[in-house]
């Protein structure tokens, strides 16, 4: 009777053990978008939002958006950045390509050019410095 006691213990403990392992792995880390578009249109919502959570959750995991993001939502979170239209591009690869963003900034033309990043089957900004600027050794 202890034994089945101590069994049906056991396999308690390690299926709630489980179910918690599962759940941290899955939920840290950036999670990025479904698509380049999804990417770009959360990116543009997130600075309209002042929403720092969703732009770490859009930046690439391989750069470092610490500072970038702080940068982009002084620069051009709120309503500060206005009328903006996306236009994403490509390049060779299919985990890369370019954004090209247009706007107006505090009533002034503004542009900039964003890159995608794809790992996996999900879609991230790279915002701010690549961590390892020599990833090859070059």
């Amino acid at each position: 009777m202890k034994r089945n006691l101590l069994v049906a213990t056991a396999a308690v403990v390690i299926t709630i053990a489980a179910v918690v392992i599962v759940v941290l792995v899955s939920t840290r880390g950036p999670h990025g978008a479904a698509s380049p578009q999804a990417a770009v249109d959360a990116y543009v919502s997130a600075l309209r939002d002042n929403d720092s959570g969703r732009l770490k959750d859009l930046a690439d995991p391989d750069h470092d958006p610490s500072q970038e993001i702080k940068n982009r939502l002084t620069q051009l979170g709120g309503d500060s950045l206005s009328s903006v239209s996306t236009s994403i591009g490509s390049t060779e690869s299919d985990f890369t390509k370019p954004v090209y963003l247009t706007g107006v900034l505090n009533g002034q033309p503004y542009t900039d050019t964003l890159w995608l990043y794809r790992h996996g089957s999900r879609w991230f900004i790279a915002l701010g410095p690549h961590r390892h600027p020599h990833p090859k050794g070059t």
